[in-house]
């Protein structure tokens, strides 16, 4: 299965409940080196892992979406993908989603900041713990 969820630009405006978000917590957004646009870094977040099974709806991830095109005029396409290799990046072994931002490079680090405890939320709301099993 591919499901794409689109954003599109907006003009840039930091609101102000948003700068006391940069004050911590680093984001581990990883450039592109395949990726014909400048400024597009991805992430991958694994459907199963240690930590359980993850499910998240497309919706789940909106308010991010908005922040990226409202707050820094960027792009944040979200990719539910199986296994494999799409978009021309380096094959993945399990079911993930995968996070493809597109912005400028000197607001990276500003994006970061501010959407990390959000998609970290995200995946602790919509992961279920594995059930241990009785011996």
């Amino acid at each position: 299965m591919h499901r794409t969820h689109p954003a599109t630009t907006a003009i840039p405006s930091l609101s102000e409940g948003r700068q006391a978000t940069f004050l911590s917590r680093p984001f581990h957004l990883v450039p592109n080196a395949t990726c014909m646009a400048k400024g597009t870094h991805t992430r991958v977040i694994p459907k199963t892992s240690d930590r359980g099974v993850t499910t998240i709806p497309m919706e789940a991830f909106d308010e991010v979406i908005e922040i990226v095109q409202n707050d820094f005029d960027g792009r944040l396409m979200i990719h539910d993908h199986e296994a494999g290799a799409y978009h021309g990046r380096p094959n993945v072994d399990v079911p993930h989603y995968l996070l493809e931002l597109e912005l400028e490079d000197d607001a990276l680090f500003f994006v970061q900041l501010v959407i990390d405890p959000l998609i970290k939320a995200i995946i602790d709301e919509h992961t279920e713990a594995p059930v241990p099993i009785a011996s």
